[in-house]
């Protein structure tokens, strides 16, 4: 028996009840439920059910269907894991929001500050545009916002702890895999746990196509009559993913000049535009998690790669 639903808030708790019951889960993204084109159109819970079964109905039948996904679903330890690097993901965006804040603020009276650290005890010293002291109230409103800050920037502490345990850990096999892409130059701690908890540690790949394609990096062609261009990438994974495998690959050009990506990167693409360069660093992306992943799995070095204790110019 097979048991069918749409990804939400719940999380993968569904399929675990699912699992228990006897029933085999089929968890599938929000966009596997097809819609139609029309500006109007009904939508009841069971309209969606409906849709539900005739998708998992064809899934099971081997029909293919573009829009169909069908979600993997992590061990219960591995996605508590997964949930530590994004906590840190979504403190971090806090810590810059509050900054933000704080910073627009004060331009409210047309101050300019620098670092914040020390903001808290020079708050008083500080004119307006017009020579006179900051509100109190306004005074106020950023020592509140301070404190928040301070209070992201413990939790943001306290859960990068987290992760260096995680990864001095010589007993947990996500800890084993961070610390060998931490030893390559251009991989820092916060590159490392994110690609290895997000995606290598759970996911049984059977090719580099298929890592490709799970951080949504894939090609999309388009064919019609003599017409061939390329759509870009997929962008079917999670944006947390892509978004860290575009950063993984700026840093990896820059510390890694000898690699074999890095010199087809300067051929192809380092001359160009910056709409040419950001193209060609998702495609860097993409070749980058393919050999990190062979990296990982088999052992083999991204071809030119230095290690953090190897000398640059060695």
């Amino acid at each position: 028996m097979y048991g069918c639903f749409e990804m939400g808030r719940d999380g993968f708790s569904p399929a675990r009840l699912l699992t228990k019951l006897g029933i085999i889960p089929v968890p599938v993204s929000s966009t596997s439920v097809g819609t139609p084109r029309q500006v109007r159109r009904a939508k009841t819970d069971r309209l969606d059910l409906d849709r539900l079964g005739r998708g998992l109905r064809r899934w099971l039948e081997g029909e293919p269907q573009d829009e169909w996904s069908v979600v993997r679903i992590p061990p219960p330890e591995a996605e508590a894991k997964r949930q530590v690097v994004r906590e840190r993901d979504s403190l971090v965006r806090a810590r810059t929001r509050l900054k933000n804040k704080i910073r627009s603020v004060l331009r409210l009276d047309g101050v300019e500050v620098g670092r914040l650290s020390r903001l808290a005890g020079e708050l008083e010293a500080y004119r307006t545009l017009d020579g006179g002291p900051i509100p109190v109230e306004r005074q106020q409103q950023v020592r509140r916002l301070l404190e928040q800050l301070q209070v992201v920037e413990e939790q943001i502490a306290t859960v990068e702890q987290s992760l260096a345990e995680m990864m001095a850990s010589p007993r947990s096999a996500a800890g084993r895999q961070m610390k060998d892409l931490l030893a390559l130059r251009g991989i820092g701690p916060v590159g490392s746990s994110g690609t290895v908890l997000e995606m290598f540690i759970w996911r049984d790949f059977g090719s580099g196509r298929e890592v490709g394609a799970c951080a949504g990096l894939a090609p999309t062609p388009h064919q019609s009559g003599a017409a061939s261009h390329e759509r870009g990438i997929s962008k079917r994974g999670p944006r947390r993913l892509r978004a860290l495998a575009i950063e993984l690959a700026w840093s990896w050009v820059r510390h890694q000049p000898h690699s074999r990506l890095t010199l087809w990167w300067q051929k192809r693409w380092a001359r160009g535009s910056r709409r040419e360069r950001k193209i060609g660093i998702v495609a860097v992306a993409r070749r980058l998690l393919i050999e990190l992943w062979r990296y990982l799995e088999e052992g083999v070095v991204p071809p030119g790669a230095l290690f953090k204790d190897e000398p640059l110019n060695g």
